[in-house]
């Protein structure tokens, strides 16, 4: 009897160390495997930022905008009646020739720093600043329409107040804008959408046509770009 006693006293005893080892084998591949959750969480926040960010200016890319523009839209019109969603297009002035004559690297410090210039005018949440590709940026705003080209004579002025220095040569940058309304309605908010960029654009092409370093509205009576 007693030797049954013990016998079963140290079938207990290693079932309770079995049961205890066990137990913390679970715990360590619980562990790890949240430890794993949470850098492959790191890695896609890390993917999507970099999808998102223009990698030379630090600022949203065309993909966020895309992205962001209709839940924008959408969110924006339920919210201020009396404001607009304005789509404005930024074009440097004569870029290429700053690239011809001093060189790519040049070119990316006059990018940057229009990008800096731009992001300080709009220090809202609600504001976005895009670069959409080349020399080319989009503002995406919520506001009054007749506060549309006090706006645009902001970032005019942001970008020219100063010469872009680098390396002690003083380079004077000048930005054509082209700016246009996304129209209102209840549906349609892609094609809505859609309408608004190609109307800036051809609003920055007349802006050109004008000779540069001004901003205009798109007007219907525009043609459109060749």
């Amino acid at each position: 009897m007693v030797t049954v006693i013990i016998a079963l006293g140290a079938l207990f005893i290693l079932q309770y160390l079995y049961s205890k080892k066990t137990s913390r084998r679970l715990k360590r591949a619980l562990n790890m495997e949240k430890r794993r959750a949470a850098f492959f969480q790191r890695k896609i926040a890390l993917l999507e930022a970099l999808a998102f960010t223009d990698a030379l200016t630090g600022i949203p890319n065309r993909t966020a905008f895309h992205e962001k523009v209709e839940r924008y839209v959408k969110g924006q019109e339920n919210r201020s009646p009396d404001h607009k969603t304005i789509v404005a297009y930024v074009d440097i002035d004569h870029f290429k020739m700053v690239n011809d004559i001093f060189g790519h690297d040049v070119g990316d410090v006059v990018l940057k720093e229009v990008a800096n210039r731009i992001s300080s005018v709009f220090q809202r949440e609600l504001d976005s600043v895009y670069r959409y590709g080349g020399e080319e940026f989009i503002i995406m705003a919520n506001i009054r329409p007749e506060d549309a080209s006090n706006l645009c004579a902001l970032v005019s002025e942001a970008i020219s107040c100063a010469p872009i220095m680098d390396r002690g040569v003083a380079h004077e940058v000048t930005v054509s804008i082209g700016y246009a309304f996304i129209d209102e309605g209840d549906d349609h908010i892609r094609q809505r959408v859609v309408d608004c960029i190609e109307n800036a654009d051809i609003a920055l092409y007349n802006a050109k046509k004008a000779g540069r370093n001004c901003y205009i509205a798109y007007d219907p009576t525009f043609s459109e770009v060749a």
